[in-house]
């Protein structure tokens, strides 16, 4: 008499099903991108100091009076948590890249599961999972702002977001070119 079912030779074993990882990770970073480029990707702070020295190297009272409400108004809008942008308000056609890349890695990788396209094909998903996270990597380094402007521009969450994203689609389909 054996001590569990495992160890019970009248006891059939059955298999799980093996299911391939890649095309899961990329699933789930394509939704993970998608959702975050509508999320806060940049934060705009506003030059307070510099519109108050703006204000006070001039000599006309009206400027000086627009200036200084400028000022007052940025400062609010800085202690508001600044101005928000998303990739799709901030990217131009970088977002479109991105989302295509990444979109056409994972159709790849989809299709050869199913047998549709050749193995060929579909191990080649993570060269275009690369582009993605090197124009992510891109913009997060080189912000869409004049050199003067970096200062003023913060990351925000959604920045972070679409690197997992395009990181995950990146990982799913090296496992994938990997296990065929």
């Amino acid at each position: 008499m054996a001590l569990s079912a495992r160890h019970d030779p009248q006891v059939r074993s059955f298999a799980l099903p093996t299911v391939n990882s890649g095309p899961v990770a990329m699933l789930a970073g394509l939704a993970l991108t998608v959702y975050a480029l509508f999320q806060t990707f940049y934060v705009l702070k506003l030059p307070v100091v510099a519109i108050r020295r703006m204000a006070e190297a001039t000599a006309d009272p009206a400027i000086q009076d627009i200036a200084a409400r400028a000022a007052n108004q940025a400062a609010r809008i800085n202690a508001a948590g600044g101005v928000p942008a998303n990739a799709w308000e901030a990217f131009g056609a970088i977002d479109l890249a991105v989302a295509g890349l990444t979109a056409a890695a994972v159709a790849l990788v989809v299709l050869q599961s199913l047998g549709h396209v050749g193995a060929a094909v579909g191990r080649y998903a993570w060269l275009l999972a690369t582009g993605a996270v090197a124009l992510v990597a891109f913009r997060m380094l080189v912000p869409p702002v004049p050199a003067e402007a970096h200062d003023y521009v913060r990351l925000g969450s959604g920045a972070w977001m679409v690197l997992a994203g395009t990181c995950l689609v990146w990982l799913g389909a090296v496992v994938h070119a990997v296990r065929r």
